[in-house]
């Protein structure tokens, strides 16, 4: 397990490897205006972090154990943002583990990449992914970028 602060919540989930977080955070600063935000969390989180999969321990119930530990690859296709949320997110539109689609208890699989600093990274579910009143979305051009399946605290 990986000690990575979420307000005292374990939680399971993708963990970006380094090279994805940047590469995430240049392609959102190039589709957004994000000067008013921040890539950390108020626990000190470092943004973008991880694809939440299920919050508390691993659920067995929602994907084959096996998977933990394990590289996955994440498909992102799009980026959300609601500036009245403070929230800037990425799209998973494919999670996959060996050749098996990973689910998340989330509506919408996504990758909070950053907030405002009165912003929390949950407020990510608010989004619509879609243009709709204060929320906006932008499709790109997918890119696949990787993590491992980890419980973290």
């Amino acid at each position: 397990r990986f000690n990575h602060s979420l307000g005292g919540n374990m939680y399971t989930a993708a963990v970006l490897e380094n090279s994805a977080t940047l590469r995430l955070r240049t392609i959102a600063a190039d589709l957004v205006d994000l000067s008013s935000y921040v890539f950390v969390t108020a626990a000190g989180m470092q943004l973008p972090h991880h694809m939440t999969i299920n919050m508390d321990r691993f659920s067995e119930s929602l994907n084959d154990k096996g998977i933990m530990n394990h590289q996955c690859q994440l498909q992102i296709d799009g980026i959300a943002y609601n500036h009245k949320l403070g929230i800037c997110a990425a799209r998973v539109s494919s999670a996959v583990v060996d050749g098996v689609e990973v689910k998340s208890s989330n509506t919408q699989r996504h990758i909070t990449i950053a907030i405002k600093p009165t912003s929390k990274p949950a407020f990510s579910n608010q989004l619509t992914w879609s243009e709709k009143d204060d929320n906006h979305f932008v499709a790109i051009t997918p890119i696949t970028v990787m993590g491992t399946i980890q419980e973290c605290a």
